[in-house]
């Protein structure tokens, strides 16, 4: 009799136990339901198996991703120091910084009391996903805060454009970096092309005047100059062509059918029908102002203007204005269909 109870106890003992396997999947469980439910108890259940090579931190990384998902620190406040650890808190470091780059908040970063932590793992993450040069002023290592801003730079080259008005040293300095690069270069045509390729990244006119090959440098300005405040450097481009490119550019980033007047005709031929009756015509259709297609003097292009804003805003009086009967009937066709 003794001998059924005591195997009954053991199956049951038994069935009750749950192995490494077992045990890894109902981890999972519990960590998935967690982040599903956004709720950090149910990481209370998560078991962690430490084997004789490795320490296990389920559970650690199962509030990880919770407080993450719900950008809520008090989900990392449950993590248990380990007091026999070097860096006994580096989990819950952790989840400060995961917090901390989930909400965009570098206040967070404050919480973590490891200066290496503090600075590689939240603050110059958090300034690099959202490219804020003035959270790598909060980073202590000088190595860091450098690595921080080239970083910033690589992922937007635009953020260094007039580098003279910038107000932090550490970020001019790093923006700088890149011009005295193109000026260490082997040769004047490395050094041009260097140049070049630095304003197209940064869309910044002004370096093109670095460049000593005058068709590179015309080619600079012509893909650099899309701002009205730069607009006068079009008058720096010695080709004809380039130059009426160049105003073309600013009045369609613009949308200025004003800035169309610059361009002028060549003594070559009549280069108006390639630049500024299109320059009108495109503003013309961007604002679906039918009043910019009547300065165009190009007759096929004014009809085209004129069908194509008159289908955009269901006017067909301006289909009356179209010269070609094959275009008029087209334009009325547009507006029906």
């Amino acid at each position: 009799m003794k001998k059924k109870l005591l195997l009954v106890l053991i199956l049951l003992f038994l069935a009750g136990c749950c192995n490494y396997q077992c045990q890894s999947q109902r981890n999972r469980e519990y960590a998935a339901g967690a982040l599903e439910k956004q709720d950090p108890q149910l990481c209370a259940k998560v078991i962690n198996q430490d084997t004789f090579s490795q320490k296990d931190h389920s559970i650690e990384e199962c509030y990880i991703a919770v407080a993450r998902a719900m950008q809520n620190i008090n989900a990392c406040e449950e993590i248990k120091s380990e007091p026999t650890s070097v860096n006994g808190d580096y989990y819950k470091f952790a989840c400060y910084a995961n917090v901390a780059v989930a909400a965009q908040d570098s206040n967070i970063c404050v919480k973590i009391d490891d200066t290496y932590m503090k600075d590689r793992d939240c603050l110059k993450p958090l300034a690099i996903a959202i490219q804020d040069p003035n959270i790598c002023e909060k980073i202590e290592d000088i190595t860091t805060t450098s690595e921080c801003y080239d970083e910033i730079i690589q992922l937007n080259p635009g953020i260094c454009k007039n580098s003279e008005k910038i107000v932090i040293k550490e970020l001019k300095d790093a923006c700088d970096r890149y011009l005295v690069m193109c000026e260490q270069q082997a040769n004047q045509g490395q050094k041009d092309y260097c140049y070049s390729n630095l304003a197209q990244k940064r869309n910044e006119p002004n370096i093109c005047n670095k460049i000593i090959d005058q068709s590179q440098r015309d080619m600079c300005f012509e893909f650099t100059i899309s701002s009205k405040e730069d607009m006068n450097l079009c008058e720096k481009i010695v080709d004809p062509t380039r130059k009426n490119l160049c105003y073309s550019n600013v009045a369609v980033a613009t949308q200025d059918s004003n800035i169309c007047e610059n361009i002028v005709e060549l003594e070559f031929g009549p280069d108006r029908a390639v630049y500024k009756d299109p320059c009108y015509w495109t503003i013309a259709v961007a604002t679906q102002d039918p009043k910019i297609c009547d300065k165009i003097e190009d007759q096929p292009i004014r009809d085209e203007c004129y069908k194509n804003v008159a289908a955009l805003i269901k006017d067909s009086h301006l289909c009356e204005k179209i010269a070609n009967q094959n275009n008029k009937e087209a334009c009325y066709a547009g507006i029906a269909s």
